[in-house]
């Protein structure tokens, strides 16, 4: 492994659970505190780059839209039940990028269900 953080990019969709999202998050914060190194550098990009609502209400600000996302070596995809057809073109067609790129693809919950 080189000096340089790895990137993780958390695709999130309106509605996602909070748990979710925390559960995951925590770790690579968690990784990152222990070590006292940036190990890891995550971003948090949505459909439109603009903040989303999970399922409790609270709202997690993005740092940018998920088609915009640059080369990431590790995606993680948090979904919810009810993903759009046009939000889910908009995940599948930047999962398919990520992946030629050489992304790892993860997903928590709903993200692993093809909703």
């Amino acid at each position: 492994m080189t000096d340089s953080a790895i990137k993780v990019g958390f695709f999130l969709a309106e509605n996602a659970s909070i748990s979710s999202i925390l559960n995951v998050v925590e770790v690579f914060r968690a990784a990152n505190r222990v070590t006292g190194r940036t190990l890891f550098d995550k971003q948090f990009l949505t459909v439109d780059g603009s903040p989303v609502e999970t399922s409790t209400g609270i709202k997690i600000d993005a740092q940018g839209r998920i088609a915009d996302a640059m080369p990431l070596d590790v995606v993680v995809v948090v979904a919810s039940y009810e993903l759009s057809p046009n939000q889910r073109n908009v995940f599948l067609s930047a999962l398919k990028r990520q992946s030629r790129h050489g992304a790892m693809i993860w997903a928590s919950t709903q993200g692993s269900s093809g909703s």
